[in-house]
């Protein structure tokens, strides 16, 4: 049986001009499309394309 634990993380996002930040809880992993999706606050969520990510903390 799996657990469910919550960790906050901070990913690094690869931008053409400046690299990008963002913390928040992964909530989903999506294989097929290659993404994630990342719960940055209450009620407040992105999708984010694994390639984009330069490094996660």
């Amino acid at each position: 049986m799996l657990s469910e634990t919550k960790c906050t993380i901070t990913l690094w996002l690869f931008d053409e001009y400046e690299d990008t930040e963002l913390t928040g809880i992964v909530v989903m992993i999506h294989t097929f499309r290659r993404e994630i999706k990342l719960s940055l606050a209450e009620g407040e969520w992105q999708w984010i394309k694994i390639d984009e990510i330069v490094s996660a903390h």
